[in-house]
């Protein structure tokens, strides 16, 4: 699409939308119904996230200049409003808190990749704004729960009670992988071909809200069936006291968590 377009779709279940891999060319938005996110992983294509009435996808591709990161199908009947990257950027530009969102996005992958690259070439990872103030505090309550077998004995009946935040969630590294760039609070076992990153997510404080942060991972974090992380995903999700699901690596993935809040 070019200039100042927008164009209306339907498809039916099962439909694929666009396939990862394929050029960014168009911005969605999901009118109705709700779209499957899917990524080859293992030689098998799983589905880490779904995308719900009213969200965006495709943006980032389009903005950077990437190929299509996830493939994405139709859970039953859709309806999508494609758009021109002119068109898009119209819109955000009349949204402050949309246009904030993709900045932040934008700027957090930009960073991961400078750390990774510096990393490769020099052997030493660069300080992050983790570790040179990590603005330790003392959550009100927070504790972390087994939810799925793979981590059932990886914490105690009564769960892992959480004393300060930011909280750092990640991957033990292989051999052959750079160190992550900060302290992890809590590691787990992974095998390749890996759902999760050496940093993966964090649980933190914002505005005086717990809230969990994906690190742009690939496969994502699930919070109480929002995808955070990727392309597709948004990068945060304030929490409520109460219960929440936490899944590490994607829906489907054995990583999951319950994390209760007071």
């Amino acid at each position: 699409m070019n200039g100042d377009q927008t164009v209306q779709q339907g498809y039916a279940a099962g439909t694929l939308l666009c396939i990862e891999g394929e050029v960014s060319d168009r911005v969605g938005r999901l009118l109705s119904g709700e779209i499957g996110v899917l990524k080859r992983h293992a030689e098998q294509e799983i589905t880490i996230g779904t995308i719900r009435r009213g969200e965006y996808f495709g943006e980032m591709g389009v903005l950077e200049g990437r190929p299509r990161s996830a493939t994405l199908r139709a859970i039953g009947p859709v309806t999508v409003e494609y758009m021109s990257p002119e068109t898009f950027l119209r819109r955000i530009s009349a949204d402050p808190t949309m246009a904030l969102d993709l900045l932040v996005r934008m700027s957090n992958r930009l960073r991961h990749t400078d750390i990774a690259l510096t990393a490769a070439i020099t052997g030493v990872v660069p300080p992050s704004a983790e570790t040179a103030s990590p603005q330790q505090s003392s959550p009100p309550g927070v504790r972390l729960r087994a939810d799925s077998d793979r981590v059932q004995d990886l914490l105690p009946a009564e769960g892992h009670e959480i004393t300060a935040l930011p909280f750092f969630f990640g991957r033990v590294p292989s051999a052959d992988e750079t160190p992550p760039p900060l302290s992890i609070d809590f590691t787990v076992a992974d095998t390749a071909p890996f759902r999760l990153a050496t940093v993966h997510f964090a649980v933190v404080r914002d505005d005086g809200a717990v809230t969990v942060k994906d690190f742009g991972t690939e496969f994502g974090t699930v919070v109480d069936g929002t995808l955070l992380g990727g392309d597709i995903g948004r990068q945060t999700l304030r929490l409520d006291p109460g219960v929440h699901r936490i899944v590490a690596g994607g829906e489907g993935s054995p990583f999951a968590f319950q994390l209760h809040v007071d």
